[in-house]
């Protein structure tokens, strides 16, 4: 009795619903409800890794200037070599020179050079 399909089919309650195919119907529906319920709840948070403004926190492109909302800048080219650098730099990462407008709180000692 139990050994046939039909014994314990008739026991599952989405069996009557689109025939034998109705356990993964129900599964697919259920599933896209779950990620359409997800999607809209991650709608308008900036994605994990994304930039944010310091100014505003607006979200922001790895590669922009400027804040398109409010105008703050972000990067800037360095003095000596002309690369862009984060305005929060104080040092180029790729020349060693400080960056323009930067005052370092600690002396700026180079090798050959005197103190």
């Amino acid at each position: 009795m139990w050994c046939s399909p039909g014994g314990w089919m008739r026991w599952m309650p989405w069996h009557g619903l689109w025939g034998p195919w109705g356990g993964l119907v129900t599964l697919a529906v259920l599933g896209l409800v779950v990620w359409l319920a997800v999607r809209a709840f991650r709608r308008g948070r900036p994605a994990p890794g994304a930039a944010t403004c310091p100014a505003c926190g607006g979200a922001v492109e790895p590669v922009f200037f400027r804040c398109p909302r409010c105008g703050h800048t972000l990067k800037t080219h360095c003095p000596g070599c002309s690369r862009v650098v984060e305005t929060d730099w104080i040092y180029c990462p790729y020349c060693g020179h400080e960056a323009a407008g930067r005052t370092s709180s600690q002396p700026s000692t180079r090798e050959g050079g005197t103190s």
